[in-house]
């Protein structure tokens, strides 16, 4: 109902102006062209409201679902209009394995950067939100694989929707922010199966590389467990359950799970923790 109220507006104003070009669905792209379904509106439309408001004007957000009836799926896709601003977004994912320093790595990020003037957005873990809002995990027994899918692609939707909207506030914002994601959309591909995880893209009608470019820096923060074992604990985690071993193996299937973004950068133990947060803030500095 968004998608067509929202066309239905702008096509009546872009009725008046018809050089200027037409509004398309996502829909109508998905039949008519081997593109992305997700992606082909965005480029057209975006093209269109440029045209229609004045090549670099502030023409706003607008964000709607792409439906692919074959596929009997939905994404979230957001597009922004070319906008002139003074500042500059850096996204950033924050990951590793448990017992990394991720809560620390953000609170040194938000110290550091705002006393420089650096806007930082934090979006939060979403699987956590969905745990303590009674949501179960199913587990990955073969019996529950259906239930599986619904859960993972419903929290990678969650996560898509989330970061949308702080990048959508962050990009209104006239000084430099920093967005960062308490984990990321690929994190779930550690937690799965091949077969599951491409389960999983195709339901959404998504890939691993769109997913990638969603992120400008991927911070891989290193278990406790790998070369701090001492500093190891699930005191600080209700939800951590993990060996020292256990730990070690999840922390490489994350990493594997990132290690194809071109920007990824490994934060290891070789260091104090000071350094290593220090690690961090420069390499968010960098992209600044």
């Amino acid at each position: 109902a968004f998608h067509s109220t929202m066309f239905a507006r702008i096509a009546r104003t872009v009725a008046h102006v018809p050089a200027r070009g037409t509004i398309v669905s996502a829909r109508s792209f998905s039949s008519s062209s081997s593109s992305s379904s997700s992606q082909m509106p965005f480029a057209h439309n975006r093209g269109v409201m440029a045209g229609l408001f004045g090549g670099a004007a502030a023409v706003g957000l607008f964000t709607f679902y792409a439906y692919n009836q074959r596929e009997g799926s939905a994404v979230f896709a957001t597009a922004h209009a070319e906008e002139k601003r003074s500042g500059k977004v850096v996204r950033v994912v924050l990951t590793g394995g448990p017992c990394g320093g991720k809560s620390s790595a953000l609170k040194a990020i938000e110290k550091a950067f705002e006393a420089q003037g650096v806007k930082v957005l934090s979006v939060p873990e979403v699987p956590t939100l969905l745990l303590n809002g009674g949501c179960e995990y199913p587990g990955t027994a073969p019996e529950n694989k259906e239930k599986l899918l619904a859960f993972e692609a419903n929290l990678i939707r969650m996560q898509l929707a989330s970061e949308d909207a702080f990048n959508g506030i962050a990009e209104s914002l006239d000084s430099d922010v920093v967005v960062v994601y308490d984990r990321g959309s690929m994190d779930v591909a550690a937690y799965v199966t091949q077969g599951v995880w491409a389960a999983v893209l195709s339901r959404l009608g998504t890939t691993n590389k769109e997913l990638f470019e969603r992120y400008d820096l991927v911070v891989h923060l290193v278990t406790a467990a790998d070369g701090a074992v001492k500093f190891y604990t699930l005191s600080n985690n209700q939800a951590r359950s993990e060996t020292p071993e256990q730990a070690i193996e999840l922390d490489q299937k994350v990493f594997d799970a990132w290690k194809d973004h071109p920007r990824h950068v490994r934060v290891d133990n070789s260091t104090d923790f000071k350094g290593k947060l220090t690690k961090v803030i420069n390499e968010v500095q960098e992209l600044l």
